[in-house]
């Protein structure tokens, strides 16, 4: 077979790590659009997640695991965004593995469960939730141990890595509190399994919609941003900050409009605002950072126009050094008998 070049290091890092913010959108929105259409052809319920009981079911549960995946491996630029981030998506997650107590509405969908049923499948997908955790944990510390050794070939770049950063005020009670009710839900489900049963989801749910509130809140007012979205200028109302503050004031004021109608779907109603508000944020971001690698660093060398990612590479560094080095392109020849 002939040789295969395979893409320039850095141009697959940029398309991974734009396919993974893009993930996140699509699973939101295939959530929503399910959501609307089993309202529109059947009922309209209270929350997003009394939609488990319908053939809305499948959507429900791999939308928000995924969400909540991606989420987790999204890295934030931020430490205390970073943090929002996996707080927000470990919830996601339990929200899909805990369900919500069965609607009457729409119990002629045929989804329903019994409660026996119910228990039996949260006690084995949360013990297997506890499982991947502690493991990730386990690994994620013995990396770390494994490159203060020096013993890693990348160390020199996991130096530069978000987890050198010196903790600040906001980062230290972000974890504090996340941790805390991370930890404290967990707990709940080893010494209580049927109270965490009527419990978590409401508690998760809640939980979870505020750290997306948080990602924007500590986004907007935390990380620095480029100057302008239309074009050049370093007017305030032209700048990527002005447009994520304003979402943060769009989404606070529709959470107080819609509590204070006092609809009967209220829940359903912030769920999906909270929802759609944050795709807006995180397609602004998107575009925001398309032109940047992972770090928010121009992803081409200084002074040359931003190419899309699948353009051709920029140059290697000189010197040896690590750019250089992911920069390479790499060929691969493959042999095989046809």
């Amino acid at each position: 077979m002939p040789e295969t070049v395979l893409l320039e290091m850095t141009t697959g890092y940029r398309l991974t790590y734009r396919y993974l913010r893009w993930v996140m959108v699509a699973a939101l929105v295939t959530l929503l659009l399910s959501v609307i259409m089993q309202s529109v052809l059947s009922c309209w319920l209270g929350s997003v997640s009394a939609y488990y009981y319908t053939p809305a079911r499948t959507v429900f549960v791999g939308s928000l695991i995924a969400f909540g995946s991606a989420l987790i491996a999204y890295q934030g630029r931020a430490r205390v965004e970073d943090v929002a981030l996996n707080f927000s998506g470990y919830m996601a997650i339990v929200v899909a593995l805990v369900p919500t107590r069965e609607s009457v509405a729409c119990r002629v969908s045929g989804f329903g469960q019994t409660d026996q049923a119910i228990a039996d499948a949260v006690r084995n997908n949360i013990w297997a939730l506890i499982g991947t955790t502690f493991l990730v944990v386990g690994l994620k510390l013995w990396l770390r141990h494994w490159n203060r050794r020096g013993k890693n070939a990348d160390r020199g770049v996991e130096k530069a890595q978000l987890n050198t950063l010196p903790w600040r005020f906001w980062d230290v009670l972000a974890w504090i509190v996340g941790g805390a009710i991370l930890v404290g839900e967990l707990f709940y489900f080893l010494i209580q399994p049927d109270g965490f049963i009527d419990s978590a989801h409401g508690t998760a749910a809640i939980t979870m919609v505020f750290g997306l509130g948080c990602v924007m809140f500590f986004n907007a007012l935390a990380v620095p941003h480029k100057e302008a979205v239309l074009g050049r200028g370093s007017r305030f109302w032209n700048s990527f900050r002005f447009w994520y503050i304003t979402l943060v004031v769009i989404l606070v004021v529709l959470v107080i409009w819609v509590l204070a109608a006092g609809n009967d779907r209220v829940i359903l109603i912030l769920e999906l605002v909270v929802f759609a508000v944050f795709v807006a944020y995180w397609i602004l971001q998107s575009v925001e950072l398309w032109g940047h690698s992972t770090d928010g660093q121009p992803a081409e060398p200084a002074g040359g126009a931003v190419e899309s990612a699948g353009g051709p590479p920029p140059e290697p560094v000189p010197g040896g050094t690590e750019s250089a080095e992911h920069s390479e392109t790499v060929l691969v020849l493959e042999k095989a008998n046809e």
